[in-house]
């Protein structure tokens, strides 16, 4: 008996909470506490970016891996004192705790979020040794919101270590198809403003065929996460194109 092939298309949202995302996806009558276990019955994957903000104790990732069905994967953002207080330089000891703490979501952690910000430029010497101090590379995404990073040097680096690229969407980025590692990931922002923004049929047809290209270009498979959560548009968005995925929509 041959094993149900793996679907390549994973798609989900940035974070799950978010107040004006009732009545519109969750019902009005759910409460909050229930608003996870809704969530996961339609997506098999989600971004916290909560970690971003701060350091959460060993108890919070327990209860993240606790409360996750089996098939669903977490992305955790890694935390803004290494990406943009420190930019990288001397935060060894920051990146063991964080990679200790996501650890305990085993089989459920997918992968670890680095944004970098805008005004980070090009330091490849800095981001290999960063890179480094992770436990596990492979496990790492990378976000580049400075278009000084964008060349073939940052990409050799990211397949050296097998990083992922990630290919973000907003209205200061555009999507590439480039690909590091056997997963390729795309975040969508919002392309003419930022959370605030429902992606057109169009636009989305647009990313289910980057989304194929990455897989020609050696991609196992695809993360697709909608960070546009303003008026649960990213819910919305996420549903159509995975329709588009699901019944081959011809691109």
């Amino acid at each position: 008996m041959t094993k149900p092939k793996k679907k390549p298309f994973i798609i989900g949202c940035s974070g799950w909470s978010y107040a004006d995302w009732r009545g519109i996806f969750y019902p009005k009558d759910l409460p909050m506490r229930l608003w996870f276990d809704y969530y996961q019955q339609h997506f098999k994957v989600i971004e916290i970016n909560a970690t971003f903000y701060r350091f959460f104790p060993k108890k919070v990732y327990l209860k993240w891996y606790a409360q996750a069905d089996p098939g669903l994967m977490y992305v955790i953002k890694v935390p803004r004192v290494i990406s943009h207080y420190k930019r990288l330089k001397n935060c060894k000891r920051l990146i063991k705790l964080f990679c200790k703490s996501a650890n305990l979501l085993k089989d459920k952690l997918a992968l670890l979020l680095l944004q970098l910000p805008p005004s980070f430029q090009c330091d490849l010497l800095v981001l290999e040794k960063a890179i480094l101090s992770f436990d596990n590379p492979k496990k790492l995404v990378i976000e580049f919101r400075n278009k000084t990073w964008l060349t073939d040097e940052t990409l050799t680096l990211l397949k050296k270590y097998g990083c992922t690229y990630c290919a973000a969407d907003s209205p200061d980025s555009v999507l590439k198809v480039w690909v590091t590692s056997k997963t390729g990931y795309i975040r969508l922002h919002g392309r003419k403003e930022w959370f605030n923004y429902k992606y057109t049929k169009k636009e989305l047809m647009e990313v289910a065929m980057i989304a194929k290209k990455m897989l020609k270009h050696g991609a196992m498979k695809v993360f697709i996460l909608f960070n546009n959560d303003y008026y649960a548009y990213a819910v919305q968005n996420a549903k159509t194109i995975e329709i588009m995925l699901r019944n081959k929509v011809k691109l």
